[in-house]
């Protein structure tokens, strides 16, 4: 036996058109949607050139050449080196395990909760009592740090956390959303009065926190912050599958989900290459391509009409000093759903670490970026070095056909080769003359130096915070150990 046990929750949800919309409401909905859609396009498309630096670093931190440099090296046949010193890599992985270390500390929270000196809750009230209602507010606000930690923890605040850093650090934007109320299923066994058990199914809302990639995050591309952007979207990829489970949940349009899965799935025009391209230089699943079933889920954050509002089933009121936001879900030109901000100060529930603040962009720069220049000064210098080295190795060998003949055929140089001479009147001297080329390695190597000390420069990353000792040994247990926290911590 089982009951459902479900939690209350006030939900903005459609009204009778969620049942059986008819045409006309349709339309107005669908123009909604396409309006949301184009909308939503413009911004993919005035952010290609920052996507097209992300691809580069992405390369850069995968140990890749850029775009242009793989084609120029693959189209030398000379044979000359391709290797790649990748240096860009153990720098963010060095940053990204320091960053982490300051804000996550495994030890303790990284935050907490204390009334104010002087809070209004105090000043308001008799001299007599403020230190009793000191002492209350203090307890409050443990008790409230106890929940907060709680919920935290439950929503695993922390991996999403780092794994904004890492964008951070690779992109030069990390982005947090929450909180988010989502619901929660829980299942127990209970003890009924008259014996036996009975599956109780408990349906919750809780606060949750979750790293947005910044590949599915199109703010306002007007604004040079998150606080001047006038509106935001984000984007996902959903299957079938988990459409159809959208359309069992509260709040979301049934009518318009089934209307959806009958029409082939509409996604951004280039992303699908865009994503290719990820998996080619990451090198997952080269070769293979992406689900051709997958539709596009959009959701905008943003202000909107109070005409789309009164279609949306949403009630605003025609005041635009009070500049109320809403939250539209849609897949392809289809609104799937629709609700309130969920925040009454109206503020954005999405967060920015921007690594390296770029001033006309919300978006910032990341260590690949940044060591661009000295990357490709150490992989130019090494890369000389050992075509060099191959050339100083041995001597060119210069030889005489008229004079002599392998006895094999082949003119390629080996050991205990004979050669027939076909003019005994000349020198066997004259048939062969070898030239070397020269060794020019301490010359690189300072080149190859210098680009590594600029790296240190540049990237404001000591090699020290990876662990890595330098030419000069430690002197000391503390600088050793010193050393070896900072490898640990990477």
């Amino acid at each position: 036996m089982q009951k459902e046990i479900q939690d209350n929750k006030p939900t903005l949800e459609f009204s009778g058109e969620q049942r059986s919309a008819d045409s006309s409401l349709q339309a107005k909905l669908d123009t909604i949607g396409g309006a949301l859609w184009r909308k939503a396009q413009q911004q993919v498309s005035a952010r290609y050139d920052i996507e097209r630096r992300w691809l580069d670093d992405l390369r850069q931190y995968s140990g890749r050449y850029s775009e242009s440099t793989e084609t120029r090296l693959t189209k030398d046949k000379s044979g000359a080196s391709r290797i790649f010193v990748n240096i860009t890599r153990p720098k963010c992985r060095a940053l990204e395990a320091r960053i982490s270390e300051i804000l996550f500390p495994t030890d303790d929270k990284n935050w907490e909760i204390t009334p104010t000196p002087n809070p209004d809750l105090v000043t308001a009230l008799p001299t007599a009592d403020a230190d009793a209602l000191q002492q209350q507010a203090k307890a409050a606000a443990k008790a409230m740090e106890r929940v907060m930690d709680d919920q935290l923890t439950e929503a695993d605040y922390s991996t999403h956390a780092k794994q904004a850093i890492h964008d951070a650090v690779l992109y030069g934007t990390g982005i947090l959303k929450g909180p988010v109320l989502k619901s929660k299923t829980r299942k127990a066994w209970a003890s009924q009065l008259g014996g036996g058990q009975v599956l109780e199914i408990k349906r919750s809302v809780s606060p949750v926190v979750e790293a947005i990639s910044p590949w599915n995050f199109f703010p306002d591309m007007s604004a040079a912050t998150l606080d001047e952007a006038e509106f935001i979207f984000e984007r996902r990829y959903i299957s079938k599958k988990s459409l159809r489970q959208l359309a069992q949940r509260p709040g979301y349009r049934a009518d318009a989900i089934r209307d959806t899965l009958k029409e082939e799935p509409r996604r951004t025009a280039r992303f699908d290459a865009h994503r290719q391209e990820l998996r080619d230089i990451t090198q997952a699943g080269t070769g293979t391509t992406f689900d051709e079933t997958a539709y596009e889920w959009w959701e905008y954050h943003g202000p909107i009409d109070k005409a789309d509002a009164e279609v949306l089933g949403i009630d605003i009121p025609d005041d635009p000093l009070l500049g109320l936001e809403v939250i539209i879900e849609f897949v392809g030109e289809r609104v799937i759903r629709a609700e309130l901000h969920p925040l009454d100060t109206q503020d954005t529930i999405y967060s920015a670490f921007v690594l390296e603040k770029d001033e006309a962009s919300i978006f910032g720069y990341g260590i690949p970026h940044i060591l661009q220049a000295s990357q490709t000064v150490v992989n130019t210098a090494w890369r000389m070095m050992l075509d060099n080295s191959a050339l100083a190795v041995g001597p060119q060998i210069v030889v005489n056909h008229s004079l002599v003949k392998p006895a094999d055929g082949s003119y390629s140089l080996s050991a205990r080769k004979v050669w027939l001479m076909d003019d005994l009147s000349r020198s066997v001297n004259e048939a062969f003359a070898a030239f070397n080329a020269d060794s020019h390695q301490p010359e690189l190597m300072g080149i190859l130096e210098t680009a590594r000390q600029l790296v240190e420069i540049e990237s404001n990353i000591p090699d020290l915070m990876q662990g890595e000792l330098g030419n000069s040994p430690q002197q000391t247990a503390s600088g050793l150990s010193m050393a070896m926290n900072a490898a640990n911590t990477v």
